[in-house]
């Protein structure tokens, strides 16, 4: 099967457009993700950003604010992507050895698969053109090539989602579809072969912590022989999550 190949850039424009994200976010989560990744590391957007309406741009104030904390760190960000990208170059070949396991010679869908920075305490994906974001400036730096495993698993499995199962794509099942994947990739990575290749774990969402205890004990690994099966009950787990 061909598989992509990651590049990784840097741009200080793509977290001026996750601030966005995170502020139309904000409508649903009430404000939970906005302040965990922009707030907590910008506390001073919280008044300049107070009156943002969706649809508006982000002032021009912040975008220069964002650029600037940029280029005061740009040296230790060119540095921790020059780190991310050796490491993921020497892992890369496994993990597609593992989606393969799993995906067999299903077709990975085409996009750019360009990994960004992120100053922010969260990581955006982008799937109409397969980039992504990774986290720099960020302690936890075993953590970075299961952040960038994390994505490019989500590229696939929301691919095959949407071509098994074309309901998924409907925009009113946006919600149970973001469940589904993250259920999907929180048993994947923590089984015991990926566990074993990565070292380390995605964190959790709270909302999952007991369906996740279910489902980890049921599928201790999976593959192409139980994907389906596993899916179907993801796909359960999430409709009983949305109902709450």
């Amino acid at each position: 099967m061909k598989h992509p190949s990651v590049r990784f850039s840097r741009s200080y424009r793509k977290d001026i457009v996750a601030v966005s994200g995170f502020l139309c976010d904000a409508r649903f989560d009430g404000g939970s993700a906005l302040e965990e990744a922009v707030f907590s590391v910008m506390p001073q957007l919280r008044t300049t950003l107070s009156d943002w309406k969706v649809g508006q741009s982000i002032p021009l104030i912040v975008q220069q604010q964002i650029r600037h904390l940029y280029k005061e760190n740009s040296q230790s960000i060119e540095y921790d992507m020059r780190i991310a990208k050796y490491v993921w170059q020497k892992l890369a070949s496994t993990f597609f050895q593992l989606t393969d396991e799993i995906f067999e010679t299903f077709l990975w869908p085409k996009g750019k698969y360009i990994a960004y920075p992120t100053v922010w305490g969260m990581f955006p994906r982008y799937l109409d053109d397969k980039t992504f974001q990774i986290p720099v400036r960020f302690r936890r730096k075993k953590l970075i090539p299961v952040v960038i495993a994390h994505e490019m698993l989500h590229f696939i499995c929301y691919h095959h989602l949407f071509r098994t199962r074309p309901e998924l794509k409907k925009q009113s099942n946006q919600f149970l579809c973001w469940h589904v994947t993250e259920l999907f990739n929180s048993v994947v990575q923590t089984t015991p072969c990926w566990r074993r290749i990565f070292g380390a774990v995605p964190m959790d969402y709270p909302i999952h912590e007991k369906s996740l205890r279910k489902l980890r004990s049921k599928y201790q690994l999976v593959n192409a022989t139980n994907r389906e099966v596993f899916i179907d009950d993801l796909v359960r787990t999430a409709e009983s999550l949305v109902k709450k």
